[in-house]
């Protein structure tokens, strides 16, 4: 059970797009500062996110225009992140569910899962094809959303703010099945294999490059183990699992390595295959060494140094549990401060890859474990 003693509304935020694979939560910003990140930015330029499982997403504005007589109705056209998804779970306006009852007969809305054959949207082309929108205006690949706002100040004191709870991107489960299907999935193997294949914004790799597509150990890495949730209807969740806004704008190693971090995973490549090693296999091997196998001075073993062994882990994550806020859990083991000599040895990491409370629990208890642990 998640020890709520230990999970406390974070004061501080951490950026979730930093340039550093685990960063320092930045103490000079507020929530108040991570709130303005969910303003609509309006560009032409920006590079569309993935959203792989369910993630909280702020939109970018690609078309603003009014119309009526009195110049009454706003049209926003609202793009999300890379397509198709899944879908929109919610979506808001200035932090309302743009179903509140306040927006009834002022607010309507279509969303676009971003698919290769969408069409674009008809009440776009009729109010705006004097200034050139048309039909061709299909934001193919792009989830987005259409809405129509009717002025009213006693509703709309500024210029309205779209953002969406998404559910992410449809990937290929079994790319080499007579018939493959594409689910909404968000395991770690399944995440890396469509990073990795995805030309437009992923490596481009071809899927019969990638041998753990054919192996159910791997391939359902996190879907057979699972850990205790209690605010889920069976009390279960996947052991591993990824909920994250992947930033297209980064490195391809710096986005591989956030999927990987969340099974602390690595990818080997060998005979022209690329192999994914979770952190947690079923199967070992063993072998046997004896005084003839062991070349002397041929094998040192090494301990972690003083300054990687930690004692207290606080991880910074986006709290899906508690309005999508920035939120710190703290793991701490007093055995290891003793061990340590009273001498206090804290690392601060942004968890990018996951927003489940639970999950991120467990997984800051794996880490700090391992990093006592570790053995070369």
């Amino acid at each position: 059970e998640l020890d709520v003693s230990n999970l406390t509304t974070n004061q501080t935020i951490a950026d979730e797009y930093s340039d550093s694979d685990f960063a320092e939560p930045d103490f000079d910003q507020s929530i108040q500062s991570f709130d303005e990140k969910k303003n609509n930015q309006s560009t032409n330029i920006k590079k569309l996110p993935v959203v792989y499982g369910t993630a909280f997403v702020r939109g970018t504005r690609v078309f603003a225009g009014v119309s009526g007589s009195s110049r009454e109705y706003l049209y926003l056209a609202v793009a999300f992140c890379e397509g198709p998804i899944n879908g929109f779970k919610n979506i808001y306006v200035d932090g309302t569910n743009i179903t509140d009852p306040k927006f009834s007969g002022l607010v309507t809305y279509t969303t676009y899962e971003g698919y290769s054959y969408q069409s674009a949207n008809n009440d776009l082309i009729n109010e705006f094809a004097s200034i050139g929108y048309g039909s061709f205006h299909r934001l193919r690949g792009i989830a987005y959303v259409v809405c129509k706002f009717t002025y009213d100040d006693d509703v709309f004191s500024s210029f309205p703010n779209i953002t969406a709870e998404i559910e992410g991107k449809l990937v290929n489960h079994y790319p080499w099945s007579p018939s493959p299907f594409v689910y909404f999935l968000n395991s770690p193997a399944d995440v890396l294999a469509d990073y990795l294949n995805n030309p437009i914004y992923g490596a481009g790799i071809d899927w019969g490059e990638l041998g753990w597509m054919d192996s159910r150990e791997f391939h359902t890495i996190g879907e057979d183990n699972n850990i205790i949730d209690n605010l889920t209807d069976n009390n279960s969740i996947d052991k591993y699992a990824v909920n994250m806004v992947l930033d297209t704008s980064k490195t391809l190693l710096y986005n591989i390595k956030q999927i990987l971090i969340s099974c602390f995973g690595s990818v080997t490549y060998s005979g022209g295959w690329y192999y994914l090693v979770p952190g947690e296999q079923v199967n070992f091997n063993y072998a046997t060494l004896t005084q003839k196998s062991i070349i002397n001075g041929s094998i040192k073993i090494g301990y972690p140094s003083r300054r990687n062994r930690f004692n207290k882990i606080k991880a910074t994550f986006i709290n899906s549990r508690k309005d999508y806020k920035p939120w710190v859990y703290t793991e701490e083991v007093p055995q290891y401060l003793d061990i340590d000599q009273d001498i206090d040895n804290t690392k601060e990491i942004t968890v990018k890859h996951d927003n489940n409370p639970y999950r991120v629990q467990q997984w800051a208890q794996m880490y700090l474990k391992k990093s006592r642990q570790g053995l070369t």
